[in-house]
């Protein structure tokens, strides 16, 4: 077997294979001696089948065969001999589907990419403030709005109204005479929702600081779809009487209030969200020291990247967004147009999830880094606990989806995620 190799780009290569006739017809016999011993033909014994039986009986079959495995077992030697740590799906050109001929070479091209070649720099040089993650009484205070929000009413109030107040209302449409034209008595209203025909300013402006029982009027220009044809398109006024005014109110903040979600009384509450405020805090603090760390690593190494991995992270990134987009309903041209705006800013993240699965390789291989079963089966076991099933339900599954490889990387890269922050530098920077 003969391999050219010529470098196309820092992680591309292009091979030129040719494998010699002679070689070809060893294949070929070494498969059709395989075929005598498996085949099963009446009057024959296994392993006694003479070969111009089988060329009638296989002889087709055999040599696709033989072509397939000729192309497989050159790729490994190839790979092999010249050092070649192949990443992504080699593209192979000049390999047809049909039987090979053993009376000539077989000559064929590959394209491939190989994994990058670079220095792994000193990871102690990457450094990253340390922001503070106290939390404060008016953290806690938001925080028990937020729950008297939940816990909200719609009440009757005899207070001015207000913008985000919800009115019943008896509405009559006039001319532009003064003559009554259509009425309502039971009309739901709203200052921040103005009626059809109306300026809406106006409109807020008229109702707001008015009171249940006041009457007030408002212009407008009777819509095009209004009751009453005849007055379509032209200008009038609405008379509007207050009846009831409703508006939502939160919950009082009081025991009653702690009651509701859980807590004997409103002191254990606040301690509680206090202590569930600071652990958010310190994760997301976490969360910003992790990208920030993990930026100046990339940052750091600026190699080459293989293009096949970039585009197919790439291509996963965007069909993802578009399932995202149709999920939520939108259109598939609007699908498209949002695809195209985002591309640049995907194209970013996919260089960057690439460098950094070089650099975890790298840092994991370094520091000697594993995932060992022991490890793996106690991750499984905590899926199958999250999810109501058993381990071996969980194993079945990932290997079905064909996820056990993307699992444990996962476990990989949480180990090197750890030894990242042991090894960078961490400044108290509070003051800042």
């Amino acid at each position: 077997m003969d391999v050219q190799v010529a470098e196309s780009g820092s992680c591309r290569r292009s091979l030129t294979v040719r494998v010699s006739a002679d070689d070809i017809r060893a294949k070929v016999d070494q498969l059709f001696r395989e075929a005598s011993g498996q085949v099963r033909l009446k009057g024959f014994r296994s392993g006694r089948i003479p070969r111009k039986v089988l060329e009638t009986k296989l002889g087709p079959q055999v040599r696709l065969q033989a072509k397939e495995r000729i192309v497989q077992d050159a790729l490994r030697d190839a790979f092999r001999q010249h050092d070649l740590h192949v990443v992504g799906q080699p593209k192979v050109a000049g390999v047809d589907g049909s039987p090979i001929d053993e009376t000539k070479d077989l000559e064929f091209t590959v394209e491939l990419d190989v994994r990058p070649q670079f220095e792994l720099g000193d990871l102690g040089e990457i450094e990253v403030d340390e922001r503070p993650t106290d939390v404060t009484d008016d953290d806690v205070e938001q925080a028990l709005q937020q729950l008297a929000a939940q816990k909200r009413t719609l009440d009757e109030v005899d207070d001015a109204i207000q913008t985000s107040d919800f009115l019943t209302t008896r509405v009559v449409w006039l001319d532009e005479s003064g003559a009554e034209v259509h009425r309502k008595d039971e009309q739901k209203l709203s200052p921040a929702i103005p009626l059809l025909g109306t300026d809406p300013d106006s409109f807020r402006a008229t109702l707001v600081d008015s009171v249940k029982g006041d009457t007030v009027e408002v212009e407008l220009t009777f819509p095009d779809n209004f009751e009453v044809e005849a007055q379509r398109g032209k200008p009038g006024r609405a008379r509007i009487e207050i009846l009831g005014v409703q508006r939502v109110q939160p919950a009082p903040i009081d025991d009653e209030l702690a009651k509701a979600f859980d807590h004997d009384t409103l002191d254990a509450l606040r301690a509680r969200l206090r202590e569930r405020i600071g652990e958010e805090k310190q994760r997301t603090e976490r969360n910003r020291q992790e990208d920030v760390i993990l930026g100046r690593l990339a940052d750091m190494h600026p190699f080459d990247l293989p293009e096949s991995m970039v585009e197919q992270q790439l291509e996963g990134q965007l069909a993802d967004f578009r399932q995202r987009l149709a999920q939520a309903g939108r259109g598939e041209e609007e699908i498209e147009q949002q695809v195209q705006e985002s591309h640049g800013e995907a194209q970013q993240h996919a260089e960057r999830m690439v460098r950094l699965y070089f650099l975890f390789d790298a840092i994991a291989r370094q520091e000697q880094l594993t995932v060992t079963e022991a490890e793996f089966d106690d991750h499984l076991r905590a899926i199958a606990a999250a999810n109501d099933a058993t381990p071996a339900d969980v194993r079945r599954y990932l290997e079905k989806e064909n996820r056990l490889g993307e699992v444990r990387y996962a476990l990989l890269e949480q180990k090197v995620r750890e030894l990242l922050r042991q090894k960078v530098r961490i400044s108290d920077r509070s003051e800042a």
